[in-house]
């Protein structure tokens, strides 16, 4: 969804869309620097996890190329995606402790509020931004670019 609206708001570039992946990294990258004085155990375990974001590339398939075999190649790359999302992971770990995904969350929440916990929010200020940005240069190239047409106003 977020890349059909880049795509369709403002055609980028492949250099713009490589400056949003490189600045996203950066910053990334300097948060869990500053995250690692504090707390390196966090730090190291959201920097493994967001580390397949580094290799994230366009995935400018030819339109030329059955739409089938597109289709997989974007199911494929999406659900890898998916694989190292935030909430999915959170869900996952849910699963394997058995415990209710509910749960999971209050007892996130009560760490926040009660043992001044930063996990929060260096999940969704920190690692899911990087994600969304991952995601939009990745599936930058899955609808057929628009040609854009000048009008001229008339006079």
């Amino acid at each position: 969804m977020q890349a059909w609206m880049v795509d369709f708001s403002f055609a980028p570039t492949r250099q713009q869309i490589m400056l949003v992946q490189c600045f996203s990294l950066l910053l990334l990258g300097a948060a869990l620097a500053t995250l690692a004085t504090v707390n390196f155990a966090q730090a190291l375990f959201v920097g493994l996890l967001a580390s397949p974001l580094s290799f994230v590339r366009p995935l400018a398939l030819s339109h030329s190329i059955s739409f089938p075999v597109r289709a997989a190649a974007y199911a494929v790359a999406v659900t890898g995606m998916l694989a190292i999302s935030p909430l999915p992971l959170l869900y996952a770990s849910s699963r394997y402790f058995q415990r209710p995904f509910h749960d999971m969350l209050v007892e996130a929440a009560w760490g926040w509020e009660v043992e001044q916990v930063w996990t929060s929010i260096t999940v969704w200020i920190i690692w899911w931004p990087a994600w969304v940005c991952g995601m939009i240069v990745l599936l930058n190239g899955l609808l057929p670019k628009q040609q854009a047409t000048s009008k001229a106003p008339k006079s």
